[in-house]
């Protein structure tokens, strides 16, 4: 089959408006910021705790000394020489650098390393302890408007210096955390869309039976990707690790629909043909599609929501684009008499493979599995947890957290009833209730504040080991703070607290939050009321509803897409069978999530819905064929084996996910393509073979 003159320019425009995008969305840039996973009221509160106090990005690095190495007059001139040309190349005051020296400088009196040892010796038990002779280190305190290159750009320096033999580099706090995250978001780029386009070309090839097939119908696919980023380039101009897979789930998405129309085509030797047969199944489905997206858009986190919008819209506007581009090259995809014919299986496997008793059988078992393990799923809120253990971030953040000052476990604000400023009397008292506070804590939590900071640098100048006695005193002792540390503790309206442990998940978290809101009694007496605030906190916050967000998207989701079919076929038994064969993929993906030790986390509570939304898009195409009678030869052809192979080629794209290490997209990849491929299981075998 030729194509004529209107065909080549239809061809050409297509292929012109692809490139175009292709060039347009190269700049996209990956951004992945500590407040990513922030529900819309908690960024508010963060936004309000930020214009109150100095929040930076606090780095803390520690130099850890291997075995046999220890802290010597030379080995400290070595790391403050490396410590001083980074500071020397990040100078202004947007990057707040203090080392030991830095931070008691006026209390040790000299710069050399005997002063320095002698002062460390003499001073067990510092608030900022980042010298020892096991390990050296510094604080890097970051502005907030720092952009995300720069701080690639300084965690480069620092890991790439030319530290001393023997000297291991533990970086650890938010700056850190988001530099890992974009690393494994940009994994996704440079490796899992290379290799599941490798992937899917190998298994495209084996199905058609003809390379010319494979390259035509991978074009469409992968212009897929440029669409879909120029989707979210248009809506919010970057990507976040959540939006990122997008492109991927569109390119299979895409695969499956270019799959359809070519078997299609294929039985019917023509596109318009093939087009009657499979337009109101494929609009069905691309529409259930939409709808288990869109279903994520209940969640309360802005960027779950700005993924549900953006994977909604390109999931209804790539199968616009990819099925004009199938429309186009179909004169050089259909064969010709002496090309080989696509792959086709046993017509009668599917049919006779599980007999309907062991099918039933097998459903009860996985819904009885599925009941008893559910429970037993773990809720991992702990972003610590998300990396693997390879990356050392986890390490070094624990290694961080014994050693130096802990991560910020709680931000406490504490304000007089009144909202008046602070006089030196409430002070007092708050240093005494905040010594109470961490009495009642069990002394888990070392507390950063001003009363504290004050009471060291009084210890330190007078050697009395208690809160500045006059207010002179504590004027003084105030200036003599690095204006990062006294920005951080302003001494006027509020009181800042923040209690340093160690990183915790969800349910330990909640406990600990119970503890010290039933110590705020003790504030409330005196007269101060307390505010829980601060990142962790609002990050906590907002993850601990995972389990309600899961079940609210996934009943909209189902809810719509039955409400669809129904509409759509108005037949009790095959509603009833449609629903069987779309609640067995989610019965195992519980399953799957207990056997493979994976949890409920950010980002696979997004699954059921999304993996529902593709499941049904089977049982749409099957259901519509049973529906018109057609022979089962023909709905076999141009039906069941594309269901099979594109299934085949979706589960395996999605599993392509496991070579990320971050893990929610491993997590989200394993248990879409379960959840996919055992779909594909549960429409050949549960919905009827014939009306």
């Amino acid at each position: 089959m030729t194509q004529s003159g209107l065909s080549r320019v239809w061809l050409a425009l297509w292929l012109l408006v692809n490139v175009s995008l292709v060039v347009w969305t190269n700049d996209l840039r990956q951004m992945n910021r500590e407040t990513l996973f922030l529900t819309h009221e908690g960024n508010q509160r963060y936004d309000a705790f930020k214009a109150v106090v100095d929040e930076r990005r606090v780095l803390a690095v520690k130099l850890e000394f291997e075995d046999g190495l220890t802290m010597t007059e030379s080995l400290h001139d070595q790391l403050r020489a490396v410590y001083s040309s980074l500071k020397e190349k990040y100078p202004d005051e947007r990057h707040a650098w203090m080392d030991f020296q830095d931070i008691y400088a006026r209390a040790i009196g000299g710069t050399g390393f005997t002063a320095v040892k002698t002062f460390a010796d003499a001073n067990p038990g510092l608030l900022m302890p980042i010298w020892s002779a096991r390990h050296g280190g510094f604080l890097l305190m970051m502005a907030q408007d720092i952009s995300d290159d720069q701080v690639a750009a300084v965690m480069n320096d620092i890991l790439r210096a030319p530290w001393p033999k023997g000297v291991r580099v533990f970086p650890a706090g938010l700056p850190y955390i988001n530099y890992k995250l974009n690393e494994y978001a940009n994994d996704i780029k440079l490796t899992l869309i290379p290799l599941m386009i490798a992937l899917s070309v190998l298994l495209t090839l084996w199905l058609t039976n003809s390379p010319r097939a494979t390259a035509l119908l991978m074009i469409p696919a992968v212009f897929s990707l440029p669409v879909s980023l120029a989707v979210v380039k248009i809506l919010y101009g970057s990507l976040t690790m959540v939006s990122a897979v997008i492109p991927l789930m569109m390119f299979v998405i895409n695969l499956m629909i270019c799959f359809h129309l070519f078997y299609a085509a294929n039985l019917s030797g023509d596109f318009t043909k093939a087009w009657s047969v499979k337009k109101i199944p494929l609009i069905l489905s691309v529409l259930t599609m939409a709808v288990g997206f869109a279903a994520n858009y209940v969640s309360a986190i802005p960027v779950i929501r700005q993924f549900a919008v953006a994977s909604t819209i390109a999931v209804l506007l790539t199968p616009v684009m990819s099925g004009f581009g199938v429309r186009v090259l179909m004169p050089l995809l259909l064969p010709s008499p002496s090309s080989p014919r696509p792959r086709n299986f046993y017509p009668e496997f599917f049919k006779k493979i599980c007999p309907p008793a062991s099918i039933w059988f097998m459903a009860a078992a996985i819904c009885a599995l599925c009941w008893v393990v559910a429970p037993r799923i773990q809720v991992v809120t702990d972003a610590t947890r998300y990396f693997p253990e390879s990356s050392g971030l986890r390490q070094a953040i624990e290694r961080v957290e014994h050693d130096f000052l802990g991560t910020p476990a709680f931000e406490i604000l504490a304000r007089r009833d009144d909202g008046s400023d602070l006089t030196f009397e409430d002070h007092v008292k708050l240093h005494r209730l905040e010594g109470e506070l961490a009495g009642a804590m069990g002394g888990t939590y070392k507390i950063l504040s001003l009363g504290q900071l004050l009471r060291e640098a009084n210890r330190l100048f007078s050697g009395t080991d208690q809160f500045p006695p006059q207010r002179i005193t504590w004027t003084m002792l105030q200036g003599g703070l690095p204006d990062s540390v006294r920005g951080a503790f302003p001494p006027g309206a509020v009181y800042r607290m923040s209690l340093m442990g160690s990183a915790m998940n969800g349910d330990v978290y909640e406990g600990e939050i119970a503890k010290l809101k039933n110590f705020s009694d003790g504030f409330r007496r005196e007269g101060f009321t307390l505010e829980f605030n601060g990142l962790n906190y609002q990050l906590m916050t907002a993850q601990q509803a995972l389990v309600r967000v899961m079940v609210e998207a996934f009943m909209v989701s189902l809810a719509l897409v039955l409400l669809l079919f129904a509409l759509t076929f108005r037949d009790a038994r095959v509603i009833a069978r449609f629903l069987v064969a779309s609640l067995l993929p989610m019965a195992c993906g519980v399953v799957a999530i207990y056997l493979f030790g994976f949890s409920l986390n950010i980002a696979t509570v997004m699954t059921f819905s999304i993996a529902l939304g593709m499941i049904v898009d089977n049982s749409f195409h099957l259901a519509w064929n049973i529906a018109r009678g057609r022979a089962y030869h023909d709905y076999y052809a141009d039906t069941i084996v594309p269901v099979v192979g594109s299934g085949v080629i979706l589960g395996l794209g999605f599993a392509v996910f496991a070579v990320n290490g971050f893990l929610p997209i491993r997590q989200v990849g394993v248990l879409v393509a379960v959840m996919l491929v055992t779909g594909i299981a549960a429409s050949l075998f549960v919905l009827p073979s014939r009306k």
